[in-house]
């Protein structure tokens, strides 16, 4: 039952996450949708602690979500403390980016478990999972960087002004 749970938290995630990135930043819909991701990730993230079937007990995935759950705290602590941090919303987007690169790539993992040609191609080939994680996390970390300037600069002006 808390798998199910944890998955159904996970796919909440994924959908509120792209709504996010799809949405224009600073809007209200942005920040609903966005504390609708946070919970959704918190929710996905405690759930993970009580799943021990993998390794038995504290495994990779665990540290994962610490260091997801440290993504969204930074993410969300930029905003929380935007008053004192002047450069809080580059802060808060690379925080929240990267929070959801690694639910992509916790997906991308997954996916090799339980789809089967997938996950046929991982048992072919042990080393597969790990280059699709590799190839995801350039690629986006490239396009987290590359697209910071047009969605953060570009915008500064209008989210110091807002409250």
């Amino acid at each position: 039952m808390l798998s199910f749970v944890h998955t159904l938290f996970g796919f909440s995630s994924l959908i509120f996450g792209v709504f996010v990135i799809a949405q224009v930043k600073g809007t209200k819909k942005h920040r609903y949708i966005g504390r609708l991701y946070v919970v959704s990730m918190l929710l996905l993230c405690a759930t993970s602690f009580g799943l021990f079937n993998l390794f038995g007990g504290f495994g990779v995935f665990h540290f994962a979500a610490l260091v997801s759950l440290t993504c969204i705290a930074g993410g969300m602590g930029a905003v929380f403390f935007r008053k004192k941090i002047s450069d809080w919303l580059v802060w808060h987007y690379q925080f929240m980016s990267w929070s959801f690169l690694g639910l992509l790539g916790a997906t991308s993992n997954e996916a090799f478990v339980h789809v089967a040609p997938l996950a046929k191609l991982a048992h072919q080939y042990q080393y597969v999972p790990l280059v699709a994680l590799v190839i995801l996390f350039a690629v986006g970390g490239v396009y987290i960087n590359m697209s910071m300037s047009r969605l953060v600069a570009n915008k500064y002006r209008r989210f110091n002004t807002s409250k």
